[in-house]
């Protein structure tokens, strides 16, 4: 009897000490997620027109605006995807972009090569980035995760590499028929490109971006995008390259 009593005050002894462990681990995982949300700050909104709204705020580990722009479109989401993944239409859907090039392309994911023209006296950024798209099977929403990858080809030794740079877009349906696309992202231009020009490109970027899919999708060569399954991509995204908070 002793020995059970003995036996069960040591069980006792070790599930409270591993209770104890795991409660802080919890604990300091809460907090850590607490003050990454707070460093991020409050969105701002920036412009607001034409159904298109425009909203930044300061990334906290390197202090770059990150900008995310919101608008809703009555399109299919097979449509919006396609024109999405359409790099061949990138110098028609982000500004300053000269050449985009496709690397490699799978059902959920693609590669591509992007050269952006900056004004001089600047020299150009390039930047290779991989996009995987993830449908929700419960939600019926799309992601599309964005992430540089500067290592992907050797550098230019004319332009500046893009080294980081993280987003998303998100299509979310709503009762209404219509899709909620958000586009958020931000980036290290690298260089010495000052403050004025990068906010300014915070702004401009996701609404002419919006704008320009918008436009897109009407295109002829997406008309008969609807029968594409968006599948549940086997590359579902790590948390570090979605950054929807």
């Amino acid at each position: 009897m002793n020995y059970e009593n003995h036996f069960f005050h040591q069980y006792k002894s070790i599930v409270n000490k591993n209770s104890m462990i795991i409660y802080l681990i919890i604990t300091f995982l809460f907090l850590s997620v607490t003050s990454i949300a707070q460093k991020h700050g409050k969105w701002n909104l920036k412009k607001d027109k034409n159904g298109i709204k425009v909203f930044v705020r300061n990334e906290p580990i390197l202090g770059l605006p990150e900008y995310k722009g919101i608008m809703k479109i009555a399109a299919p989401m097979s449509r919006l995807v396609a024109a999405l993944r359409d790099v061949d239409e990138y110098h028609n859907l982000f500004i300053g972009t000269k050449t985009a090039i496709l690397l490699r392309k799978e059902e959920d994911l693609q590669i591509c090569y992007m050269h952006n023209e900056c004004p001089f006296p600047f020299s150009d950024r390039d930047g290779i980035y991989k996009s995987i798209f993830y449908r929700n099977a419960e939600g019926g929403s799309i992601n599309i995760s964005i992430v540089a990858l500067p290592d992907y080809l050797p550098q230019h030794p004319k332009k500046v590499r893009i080294v980081i740079s993280k987003g998303y877009w998100n299509l979310k349906p709503m009762n209404d028929g219509t899709v909620e696309v958000t586009y958020q992202q931000y980036a290290d231009p690298g260089g010495n490109f000052p403050k004025w020009i990068i906010k300014l490109y915070s702004v401009n970027i996701p609404y002419k971006a919006l704008r320009n899919l918008r436009r897109q999708v009407e295109l002829p060569k997406y008309q008969h995008s609807e029968d594409q399954v968006i599948p549940i991509t086997k590359y579902k995204p790590i948390l570090s390259e979605m950054i929807q908070h």
